[in-house]
Order: structure tokens, then C-alpha cells, then sequence
């Protein structure tokens, strides 16, 4: 929790100071996704893969110029992933159903590419950082906690008009989830849509 207690607050003091400061050029933008998530799991130095699932998230950010974004504040979340039982050969027979699992995420991020209105198609890379609360269940036996989270990625967008785009976005994410012997990250892919708010 303290992680993500400081996370919001470096996110909001900057956001603050580059708004205050910002050019007339700088716009601000939200956007909606969906798409899937495919986490994997290692136990015991044994790697296994959950199921696809769904994925959905938003995001509220401001470009301060056509090469960045800043993705100030951005949630997604993803449930349902259960592990395939022969995966894992040292999970105990009384989980013979595999375990759940839930992630929802609250952070910040950064996009680096070409965002001008003289081009249709905007590709980017992005990096960013979060908390992470991840729900693991085995059994009877609940986890339920707040972890340190980094990712990093790329898309693409296609501006169909001046303020509205539709775009296509990957992210591999790594967090410090370390219960009941597992780790876990994930491959997340989804379909975006863009607005810029205000300019």
C-alpha cells in the first residue's frame, strides 16, 4: 500500500508542476481498452501458463509535445486466469482444479513515438510502473496484496479524425508477486480508442 501511496503521489506532484508550466501545445487525453491478458506463473522453478482472459482498462493523460505522452493515470484489471493442474507436478492433489487468480493494476506510464496530426499512423514504445493488487487462490488458502509492478511495450495508432484514434497496444508486465511459492507476469494485448480532451 505505501508503494502505491507513493506512486500516486510522484504522479500527481508532477503532473501538477507540467501542467502548470505546460505550452499551449500540450493536449490532454483519455482513452478505453479491451483485449486479453496471458499471465504465466513459475512455481518451484517450474513455469506453466493460465488460461487467456479478459482484460479491461482506461487510461487520462497529457502530450506535451508530438514525440511523448504521459500516461498520468492508468487502470486495467484481468480475472479469472486458472493454471493447468499438470503444470506444475508439486501442486497438491487437493488443488487438482488449479488456482485463481485476479490482478488489477493502478499506475503511471510514458509513450515514446510520433504523435503529430500530419501523420495518420502514430507507432510508440512505452515503459511504466505500478501497484498491482493480485488475489491468488488455492483451495481454501486466499492471498490478497498489494505489489510492485513494471512494464514495458509498444502499439500503434491510426487517427481516423483530428481529436479521435483507434489503436492496437502490447505490454509485458513483471511484478514481485511472491505467494504460495509463485511468481507471476504477463502478456497483455488490447484494442484501444483515444480522445484528446482539451488543447
Amino acid at each position: 500500500m505505501k508503494r502505491l501511496v507513493a506512486i500516486l503521489l510522484v504522479a500527481g506532484a508532477t503532473f501538477l508542476s507540467m501542467h502548470s508550466t505546460a505550452s499551449a501545445e500540450t493536449k490532454s487525453y483519455v482513452s478505453l481498452r479491451a483485449g486479453t491478458a496471458l499471465p504465466e506463473f513459475t512455481r518451484d522453478d517450474v513455469a506453466t501458463s493460465g488460461k487467456a482472459t479478459a482484460l479491461v482498462g482506461f487510461t487520462f493523460g497529457i502530450q506535451p509535445s508530438d514525440l511523448f505522452r504521459w500516461d498520468v493515470f492508468d487502470f486495467s484489471y484481468f480475472s479469472g486466469a486458472q493454471s493447468s493442474p499438470s503444470g506444475f507436478p508439486s501442486l497438491p492433489t487437493e488443488y487438482a482444479d488449479g488456482f485463481g487468480y485476479s490482478n488489477m493494476n493502478i499506475g503511471t506510464g510514458m509513450r515514446w513515438g510520433y504523435f503529430g496530426e500530419d501523420w495518420k499512423i502514430h507507432p510508440y514504445v512505452s515503459f511504466g510502473v505500478s501497484a498491482n493488487r493480485s488475489m491468488y487462490e488455492e483451495g481454501m488458502s486466499r492471498a490478497s496484496e498489494w505489489y510492485f509492478e513494471w512494464n514495458i511495450g509498444g502499439g500503434v495508432e491510426y487517427q481516423i479524425i483530428e481529436n479521435f484514434a483507434i489503436g492496437l497496444r502490447y505490454k509485458y508486465s513483471d511484478t514481485d508477486f511472491k505467494r504460495f511459492a509463485v511468481a507471476e507476469e504477463a502478456h497483455k494485448i488490447s484494442a484501444e480508442i483515444i480522445l484528446m480532451v482539451f488543447e
